[in-house]
């Protein structure tokens, strides 16, 4: 009888993925489903008995995978184990939905979120249920796949960073969950299973969000128990997503369930509380998943039991319209920032220096609501908007819009300075603007000048 270790290497040497979690039992079916599976030969053949595709839908049909012509050789065509050389099409999002004036809510992960393959999910996925939810409101990018862990996530966007195009750019997912997803309506973007992960095949920007699922299969399938690295990892990755502008959301999975804990011999417990911490002390946004049970995440049954806890159906339609939830909070926050920087405040204070140095300061109401005061309104507010729209000027915002309001300091005083406080872009300025006299039957305004004599306050205006 042959060893897991020989199933595993026959399964390689067939091309075969995703084979590192199944037991002993489930590896020698899915051997034997793979072994049975031939490419269909077209009776029309080449010179050197070469076969010729026919003319057919599929281009690449007939087309053999070691010999020349070579599958892999010819334009638009790859090789996929179980189905023979077939025609990819071009990329295409895994929803109808291409607004580009919409924010996109982009999914990178694991199978805690790429989980229609498991317990006959199917349909009911995490990212359609996802674009259902938001499809008025957002544009859904499922990039995540089956098996991601942080080092091959970092790796594909080192390389994309590096080496720029397709494939390196691109994060490989199993030939079982391709034909699995291509079954189901719901192909993964990219060809023949290499998904692109990169901001710039994304197409991220300031507006959009990026949920990030990985680290479970960093302890899982690749025995990485230094929980320290793998959230050191998590940071640099959302270093290059969050500087194309997107923001960036770390979603801490479900708990271990008791079956793995007692595999486990209880190791993988500290281990998650240790994630919990790092990620929390981070100060990186975050969606937790620790409060889901066996209702929302169990081991599956369906297509195989793996002993590793996947999203039930529930679980999975729990996870999308917490995402939904979490995604309307941040473009929400995203919104409001927007509007603060297009805005500003202005605090105009009048004050005077007494004989003896001491700042005293004039109540605004007390200049009264008669025509005279509203003219000195008036040419207060002129002013204030002329010298914010200049310091506005220099954070690239555009002109404001002064709304007026008026505070009460307390004390008294016939002269007073204007002075305009404003702290936009890291920016805090205090400018006396204007020089202000109460005179018995009119009110001056003179305005500071800088010369080579040095300070002067030179006449602007005159309310009588």
């Amino acid at each position: 009888m042959p060893t897991v270790k020989e199933l595993r290497s026959e399964a390689k040497s067939l091309g075969l993925t995703g084979y590192s979690k199944l037991r002993k039992a489930d590896l020698e079916k899915l051997l034997a489903e793979n072994r049975k599976r031939k490419p269909k030969k077209s009776s029309r053949k080449q010179g050197g008995g070469a076969l010729k595709p026919r003319a057919a839908k599929n281009k690449c049909k007939g087309f053999r995978k070691g010999t020349d012509p070579k599958c892999k050789d010819q334009e638009g065509c790859e090789w996929i184990v179980g189905a023979g050389c077939i025609e990819l099409s071009e990329p295409q999002p895994p929803q109808d939905d291409v607004d580009d004036s919409k924010p996109k809510i982009v999914l990178v992960g694991d199978s805690v979120i790429d989980n229609s393959y498991w317990d006959n999910i199917k349909n009911d996925n995490t990212g359609q249920s996802l674009a259902r939810l938001v499809q008025d409101s957002a544009r859904v990018l499922d990039h995540s796949t089956e098996e991601l862990t942080s080092s091959s996530l970092l790796h594909a966007l080192y390389n994309a960073r590096e080496q720029g195009d397709y494939p390196s750019n691109t994060v490989k997912v199993g030939e079982n969950y391709v034909r699995a997803r291509k079954r189901i309506g719901y192909p993964y973007p990219g060809r023949g299973g290499n998904v692109p992960v990169d901001p710039s095949s994304l197409n991220l920007g300031e507006g959009d969000v990026v949920f990030v699922s990985i680290g479970g299969n960093d302890v899982v399938l690749e025995r990485n128990l230094n929980i320290d690295q793998i959230m050191e990892n998590v940071q640099e990755i959302k270093k290059i997503y969050e500087n194309s502008g997107a923001k960036f959301v770390y979603i801490i999975p479900y708990p271990p369930t008791e079956s793995l804990i007692e595999q486990s011999h209880g190791l993988i417990v500290p281990l998650y509380e240790r994630m919990k911490e790092l990620v929390r002390d981070s100060g990186m946004d975050y969606l937790s998943l620790e409060d889901f049970d066996d209702e929302l995440r169990n081991e599956p049954s369906e297509p195989y039991e793996t002993g590793i806890p996947e999203p039930t159906r529930a679980g999975a339609i729990e996870l999308a319209k917490r995402i939904a939830n979490k995604a309307s909070s941040v473009l929400r926050e995203i919104d409001e920032e927007e509007e603060r920087e297009a805005s500003f405040d202005v605090e105009v204070i009048l004050e005077r220096t007494s004989s003896n140095g001491e700042k005293l300061y004039l109540r605004p109401d007390c200049l009264g609501y008669d025509r005279r005061a509203n003219q000195v309104r008036d040419i207060l507010r002129s002013e204030v908007t002329s010298v914010a729209t200049a310091l506005l000027a220099r954070c690239n915002i555009p002109a404001p819009n002064v709304e007026w309001k008026e505070r009460t300091l307390g004390g008294s005083a016939n002269t007073l300075v204007v002075t305009y406080i404003y702290s936009p872009c890291e920016l805090i300025e205090s400018i006396p603007l204007t020089h202000v006299n109460f005179l018995e039957d009119s009110v001056q305004f003179r305005t500071r000048k800088i010369d080579a004599h040095g300070e002067k306050w030179e006449p602007i205006y005159t309310v009588h």
